[in-house]
């Protein structure tokens, strides 16, 4: 089945692994405070060893270990020896088995949960004609708790449609903040060469595969929330440790133009830095966003093509009004939310909501 056309299983499953992963929070949190403690010093321990040996040129365990004794001493006050390390890991993962095995138990509760809805997962890359895709080596997963070699695919049909329009680019840094995605740089054409209403061209045909679902297992992960409680996270990233994997072939060569009305969507004119295009609150988004748009630093594809869907303030609609009226044309016309866009907003708030009202509970 073609991924658009499973668009509705793809979120209602993902509705049902929300529900999934709310279940297992609540239950999360009955463990006694030393337990969950040591699994969460072992979660840190994984990041600060992923990042270091994506970072560094030339990675050493025995620096490692120097840095993640520091930063235990700092940040935890446990004292502990380079020499050490191993020791304090093995003693917590010892004392962290209980929350490791419920751990185990979510992810298979997931994965479960997703195959009542699918059976496959899927990868977006330029690359066609393939009829197997082999592992990816070394790489991290999206929470930096894992180095992995492994073939990666998503879940999420949102994500999925990011995906899609990243490989369209002509590069990988991509940055996603909830609705609002910032590409390497403009994976659409031109608006003059945009001749289908309900689709948005992309500058080069990309191609996803679909593999076996029972062969992955969902990326998961484990840390201490703002409210003091522990929690478990699924971002619709999954991995297979199989060297590879056999896939079938579609071919895309554009997005639902609808993909607007639910997403703001920009993409890089310069070089700009991730602390630049970060934002912690819905109020310092349209601020921030207008200037690097101001600057020529961002193109912003909801301003281009006339959506109703724009951020709003006054200093962002001035720096619009001039952009949007030079670069529109008449075969563009506004689109507005179809029926299928509005079940997915609906789903986002329900999410919302659900979300609010579980932390009022708490």
């Amino acid at each position: 089945m073609r991924y658009y056309d499973e668009r509705d299983n793809l979120i209602m499953a993902e509705k049902a692994m929300r529900d999934v992963t709310k279940r297992f929070n609540e239950q999360l949190n009955r463990f006694d405070i030393q337990t969950l403690n040591a699994a969460n010093l072992l979660y840190k321990y994984r990041k600060n060893r992923t990042k270091y040996y994506i970072d560094k040129k030339n990675p050493t365990e025995q620096e490692f270990k120097w840095e993640f004794s520091e930063k235990v001493k700092e940040k935890l006050n446990i004292n502990c020896s380079p020499e050490k390390v191993d020791f304090l890991i093995a003693m917590s993962s010892e004392k962290a088995r209980p929350v490791l095995k419920f751990i185990e138990q979510y992810k298979k509760e997931l994965q479960k949960t997703y195959m009542k809805y699918c059976s496959v997962l899927r990868c977006a890359i330029n690359k066609g004609g393939l009829d197997h895709i082999n592992a990816t080596q070394n790489r991290e997963n999206q929470y930096y708790n894992e180095l992995v070699n492994g073939v990666f695919a998503s879940s999420g049909f949102s994500d999925l449609e990011n995906y899609i329009g990243r490989a369209a680019t002509k590069g990988y840094g991509m940055t996603v903040n909830n609705s609002v995605v910032v590409y390497p740089d403009n994976p659409f054409k031109e608006i003059e060469e945009q001749k289908d209403a309900n689709g948005l061209l992309l500058k080069k045909d990309v191609f996803v595969y679909s593999m076996d679902a029972s062969k992955f297992e969902p990326v998961v992960d484990f840390e201490l929330g703002r409210d003091g409680l522990y929690n478990l996270q699924f971002g619709q990233e999954w991995i297979s440790k199989n060297k590879r994997l056999e896939c079938e072939q579609e071919r895309i060569d554009r997005v639902p133009r609808e993909m607007l009305e639910r997403k703001q969507v920009f993409y890089k004119k310069q070089r700009i830095s991730s602390e630049e295009l970060s934002f912690y609150s819905e109020k310092e988004f349209p601020d921030k966003y207008s200037k690097l748009i101001a600057s020529g630093k961002l193109g912003y594809i909801n301003g281009e093509f006339k959506t109703n869907n724009k951020i709003t303030g006054d200093k962002l609609k001035s720096v619009l009004e001039s952009v949007v009226e030079a670069i529109v044309t008449d075969c563009i016309r506004e689109e507005k939310v179809d029926e299928q866009s509005n079940t997915m907003i609906k789903i986002q708030q329900e999410k919302s909501n659900s979300l609010e009202k579980d932390r009022s509970n708490r």
